[in-house]
C-alpha cells in the first residue's frame, strides 16, 4: 500500500516542483548563480556577481537591488556595491529585465560586510614614499604585526620595496605606488612554479603569497586603487623594451639564463584570494602568477604590460575556482593565460585547471587573448568565457599544445565575445603544433582540444584566418561546436580545417575572405556544416557520423579524475545506514565510486570530533565529505550539545576546513527536517536554526551545499501528515519517530540528495545511476522527486 501511495503521488510533486506558478508570468528568465565570489567583500564593500539565463536572448540589462531598493540597471555581469556599513548584513537581490523593463524572478543572496578593519599604515613603520627609500623591512614588518582580518596600508607616494611576503587573513591595500627594486639581491631566489621544473628556482616576486604546503596561506586580499610597479623602468628605458632593468639584472646575475626572471605577484598554495582594482606595469616577467591555489577572484584589475618580454597578464595554473572579470589586458605575452602543467610528470601530478570563469573583459595588444595552454598536460576544463572584447591582440581564442605535452582543454564555452583588429594569426584558433619540437620533459604524448563550444562570436579585421583548427595526425581535435560566428576581412581565408573529427559548424558567415573554407578532406571526418554563408565544398575521404557532445552547461563545474571516486558520510543517525538516509543513498551509485558511511547515531558536530571519529575519515583521504550534523547539536542532554550561531558554527566550520586542508571536496548537508506538524498541516522544524548556520558557512567558505532540510520539509508536506507517518519508523512504545526513516524514505531522501547533489556537484553525475540497484540494498521503488 505504501508502494502504491508513492506512485500516485509523484506526479503530483513534480508538477508543483517543476512548474512554479509565477515562472509562466516571468518575462525572461532569472539570473542564474548569483554569488559573492570568494573574498569579494571586506568593511565597507560587497561583489555580486551572476550567469546569464538559460535563455537570454530577450535579455536587455540586470536590475540590482539592495536590501529592496534599487541601486542600479547593469548590462554588467556583476555589481560592486560600496560605501557600505562595516558588520552589517545585506541582501542583494539580481532580476533580469527585458527590452519593456519586464523583469524575471528573483536571484537573491545574502552577505554581511566584514568588521571594522583595523589599518597598519606602512608610514608608522618607518616607510618613507619617496621613491627612493628601500622600505622592505618596514612594509614587512607592518604585514607581520597586522592582526588577523586588518589591513595593511600603502598610502599615496611611491614606495620602493624588494620582495614582500603576505600571511593569512589579511587585506594590503595599496592606494599610492609600490614599486619594486631594481636590485636582484632584494628578491630571494626560491620560487619554485611547478614541483619538477627543469629550469630550476625563479626570484621571488615583489608580492608573494607562496607555500608548498597548498592551503596553508588562506584568505588574502591584495587591492587600493594604486599602482604595483615591477621597478624603474619606463618605456624607451630599456631598448626594445624586451626585459625590464630589473629583469636584465636578474638576466646577468645568474651568467645570462633568461628563465629564472621573477614573476610580479608569485602566489602559490592559496586557499582563498581577491585581487582588485589595482594597475600593474613592468613586471621582470609574468604579471600576477597563480598556481596550486583555489578560490580565487580578479576584479577590476589593469595590466599594462605590453613590449616586455614573457609578460603575460595573469597565469592562472593547476587551480581550482577562479573569476575573473572587469578587467582590462595590454601585455608582453598572453593576456589571460591557462597552465595545468607539461609532460610526463604534469600528468602524474594530476592537477588540473578547473572551474574557470572569465567575463566583462577587455584584451589589447598580447599574444593572446584568452590562451589555453600550452602546458595542458592534467586538462584545462570546465572553463566559461563570456562578454569579451579581444581588440589588437595576435590571436584572440587561442588554444596551444603540442606533440608531447599530454592533456589539452575541453568543456569549455566561448560566448558572446567581439574579435577584431587581430594583428598576426587567426580570431579563433586551435594549434597542436606550438613549439613543435621535443621538449625538455619526458613525453606525456600529444595534447588534444574537445568538447569545445563557441557560440555568438564576431570577427573582423584578420590578419589571417577567422577559424584555424590544426590537429595532429592520430590525436585530431574533436567534438567541437562552432555556432552564430561572423567573420569580416580575414585576409588569409575565412577558416581552415585538418586533423579535426565529428565537430558542428553552424549558422558562420564569411564575408570579404578569400577562400572562404580550406579544409583537408584526408584528416577530417564527421563535419557538420548548417547554415553557412558560403557553404564549404567538403566531401571527406571517410565518412563518420558525428557525435556532437552536448554543449557543456554554462555553469562552472569540476571534472573527475579518471579513477573510481571515494565518497565518506560523516554524520547522525538520520544519515547512517539504519534508520538514516545512508542507504537509499548509496543503492544509486554506480561503478564510478564507493562510499564508505561513518555516520553513527547519537552523534553531535562536537562529539563525532571529540571521539577522534573525524580524524578517522580524514585518515580515508576521500575525493568527497559529505556533512550534515544538527539533531544531536539540539536535543543532546550533555556537554555535545551546541548553539547553531557559536559552537555549532565553530566545529562545522572546522569539518570544512579540515578537509580542504587534505586536498578533498567538502559538501555540506542541512539537517533532515524533523517532522513536526502544527495544525494547518505545515513543519515547524527546530532544526532551522542549525539549517542557516550551515547554509551560511556554505556560502562563506564557497562549499557546495545540499539543502536537505529545506527540500525535505517541501517533500513531506506535499506528502502530508498521513503519508509521512505511514513511511516513518515506529519507537518501542508504538508512537510515530518522526526523525528517522525507514528502509522506503530512505529511498525517497536518498533519491532527493542524489539528484541535489549532482546540482550542486555536477561532475559527481556520473557516479549515480537514475535508479536504484537492487543489489545496492534498494527495497522499495523511489519516486522522482526532482524540482
Amino acid at each position: 500500500m505504501r508502494k502504491n501511495l508513492i506512485l500516485i503521488i509523484t506526479p503530483i510533486i513534480l508538477f508543483c516542483c517543476t512548474y512554479p506558478v509565477e515562472s509562466l508570468s516571468a518575462a525572461v528568465g532569472p539570473p542564474l548563480r548569483v554569488i559573492v565570489p570568494p573574498m569579494a567583500y571586506d568593511d565597507t564593500s560587497i561583489t555580486v556577481i551572476w550567469e546569464k539565463p538559460n535563455d537570454y536572448s530577450k535579455v536587455a540589462g540586470y536590475n540590482v537591488y539592495k536590501n529592496g531598493s534599487l541601486a542600479r540597471n547593469t548590462k554588467k555581469l556583476f555589481y560592486n556595491l560600496t560605501g557600505l556599513e562595516p558588520n552589517s548584513p545585506y541582501s542583494i537581490t539580481v532580476k533580469a529585465v527585458d527590452a519593456a523593463g519586464e523583469e524575471s524572478l528573483p536571484g537573491t543572496v545574502t552577505q554581511s560586510t566584514a568588521p571594522a578593519m583595523k589599518v597598519f599604515d606602512v608610514t608608522s613603520y618607518g616607510a618613507v614614499g619617496d621613491g627612493k627609500t628601500l622600505n622592505t623591512a618596514a612594509i614587512q614588518k607592518a604585514i607581520v604585526e597586522c592582526a588577523a582580518g586588518g589591513k595593511v596600508l600603502i598610502p599615496a607616494g611611491t614606495f620602493v620595496s624588494g620582495a614582500l611576503f603576505l600571511k593569512s587573513n589579511i587585506t594590503l591595500q595599496i592606494d599610492g605606488t609600490l614599486r619594486g627594486s631594481d636590485d636582484p639581491n632584494d628578491y630571494p631566489q626560491t620560487s619554485k612554479r611547478f614541483p619538477y621544473y627543469i629550469s630550476g628556482n625563479n626570484y621571488m616576486g615583489l608580492l608573494n603569497a607562496y607555500t608548498t604546503d597548498y592551503g596553508s596561506i588562506t584568505n588574502v586580499r591584495i587591492c587600493g586603487c594604486g599602482t604595483v610597479n615591477g621597478g624603474s623602468d619606463t618605456v624607451g628605458s630599456v631598448k626594445g623594451h624586451k626585459n625590464t632593468i630589473l629583469g636584465n639584472n636578474q638576466v646577468a646575475a645568474n651568467e645570462g639564463d633568461d628563465s629564472d626572471r621573477a614573476d610580479m605577484l608569485t602566489i602559490k598554495g592559496v586557499d582563498g584570494l581577491y585581487i582588485g582594482g589595482l594597475t600593474f606595469v613592468n613586471p621582470a616577467m609574468h604579471t600576477i602568477f597563480i598556481s596550486y591555489c583555489k578560490n580565487i577572484t580578479v576584479n577590476g584589475i589593469n595590466v599594462s604590460t605590453y613590449d616586455i618580454h614573457n609578460a603575460d597578464g595573469i597565469n592562472i595554473c593547476t587551480s581550482d575556482t577562479a573569476y575573473v572579470f572587469d578587467s582590462t589586458f595590454d601585455t608582453g605575452d598572453d593576456c589571460i593565460n591557462f597552465n595545468a602543467g607539461v609532460g610526463a610528470d604534469g600528468v602524474k601530478e594530476n592537477f588540473p585547471d578547473n572551474n574557470i570563469r572569465i567575463f566583462n573583459c577587455i584584451t589589447k595588444r598580447g599574444h593572446g587573448g584568452v590562451a589555453f595552454g600550452s602546458f595542458t598536460a592534467a586538462w584545462i576544463q570546465n572553463v566559461l568565457v563570456e562578454d569579451c572584447l579581444f581588440d589588437g591582440t595576435d590571436i584572440g581564442i587561442r588554444f596551444k599544445t603540442n606533440k608531447s605535452n599530454g592533456g589539452g582543454a575541453r568543456n569549455v564555452i566561448f560566448r558572446e565575445i567581439t574579435i577584431r583588429n587581430i594583428a598576426k594569426d587567426a580570431a579563433i584558433f586551435f594549434d597542436s603544433a606550438y613549439a613543435h619540437t621535443p621538449t625538455k620533459y619526458p613525453s606525456a604524448g600529444p595534447g588534444q582540444f574537445k568538447d569545445i563550444t563557441v557560440n555568438n562570436v564576431t570577427c573582423t579585421n584578420l590578419k589571417k584566418y577567422g577559424i584555424y583548427i590544426s590537429g595532429l595526425e592520430g590525436t585530431p581535435h574533436t567534438n567541437l561546436s562552432l555556432s552564430n560566428v561572423s567573420i569580416d576581412s580575414a585576409a588569409t581565408g575565412g577558416a581552415f580545417v585538418n586533423n579535426c573529427t565529428n565537430s558542428m559548424f553552424d549558422t558562420i558567415e564569411i564575408k570579404n575572405s578569400a577562400p572562404a573554407w580550406k579544409i583537408d578532406a584526408n584528416s577530417t571526418a564527421g563535419l557538420t556544416f548548417k547554415n553557412c554563408n558560403p557553404s564549404p565544398d567538403y566531401q571527406p575521404k571517410t565518412t563518420q557520423a558525428p557525435e556532437i557532445a552536448a554543449a557543456p552547461a554554462p555553469a562552472v563545474v569540476s571534472s573527475l579524475p579518471d579513477r573510481k571516486i571515494t565518497i565518506v558520510i560523516a554524520g547522525d543517525t538520520t544519515a547512517k545506514d539504519n534508520k538514516g538516509w545512508g542507504p537509499g543513498f548509496k543503492s544509486f551509485l554506480t561503478d564510478r565510486a564507493e562510499c564508505t558511511n561513518m555516520a553513527i547515531g547519537g552523534r553531535s558536530s562536537k562529539k563525532f570530533i571529540d571521539e577522534g571519529r573525524w580524524s578517522k575519515a580524514l585518515a580515508l583521504k576521500a575525493d568527497y565529505y559529505l556533512i550534515q550534523f544538527g539533531h544531536n547539536d539540539e536535543s543532546a542532554k550533555d556537554d555535545s550539545k551546541t548553539d547553531p550561531n557559536t559552537t555549532y558554527r565553530e566545529f562545522m566550520t572546522r569539518y570544512v576546513d579540515e578537509a580542504l586542508a587534505i586536498g578533498a571536496k567538502p559538501i555540506l548537508i542541512t539537517s533532515l527536517v524533523r517532522r513536526q506538524w502544527d495544525a494547518s498541516g505545515k513543519i515547524n522544524s527546530s532544526l532551522a536554526p542549525y539549517a542557516e548556520t550551515v547554509k551560511a558557512i556554505a556560502k562563506e567558505k564557497n562549499v557546495p551545499l545540499v539543502d536537505l532540510h529545506n527540500r525535505s520539509k517541501e517533500l513531506c508536506e506535499q506528502f502530508g501528515k498521513q503519508k509521512c507517518d505511514a513511511l516513518s519508523p515506529l519507537k518501542d512504545n508504538g508512537q510515530i519517530d518522526n526523525t528517522h526513516l525507514t528502509d522506503e524514505s530512505s529511498h525517497i531522501f536518498g533519491r532527493l540528495i542524489v539528484e541535489e547533489l549532482i546540482k550542486v556537484a555536477p561532475e559527481l553525475k556520473p557516479c549515480f545511476s537514475s535508479e536504484p540497484t537492487p543489489d545496492a540494498g534498494a527495497t522499495a521503488e523511489a519516486p522522482v522527486v526532482s524540482p
